[in-house]
């Protein structure tokens, strides 16, 4: 059984779904103030990953973590960008896509 610390480092996996699932949360829940972390630590990830082209492992809190693998690609979905998906597509090329296109 995966813990709640692996599921921080590998938000990917089924079991972290999983996890996110059962919480039961929906998406205007997450606007509440405590959910302020995850808000935060969605837009980090995001800028880090067209930044840097990786997301930090930098994990100080899990739970904040965990949700904000789902509510990033969300944020993606929403702007209609495939980069979080399409792992062929680089950092880079999403980043002037995305400066173009929002500019």
């Amino acid at each position: 059984m995966l813990t709640r610390a692996d599921l921080a480092k590998y938000p990917f996996l089924s079991e972290a779904s999983e996890y996110v699932r059962k919480l039961g949360l929906s998406i205007e829940e997450l606007s509440a103030p405590e959910f302020s972390p995850v808000l935060d630590r969605a837009e980090r990830r995001l800028e880090e990953a067209l930044s840097k082209g990786r997301v930090s492992g930098d994990i100080t809190n899990e739970n904040a973590e965990i949700l904000s693998f789902p509510v990033s690609n969300l944020i993606l979905s929403l702007v209609g960008s495939s980069w979080g998906r399409d792992s062929t597509t680089s950092p880079l090329a999403c980043q002037t896509s995305f400066i173009t296109r929002f500019t």
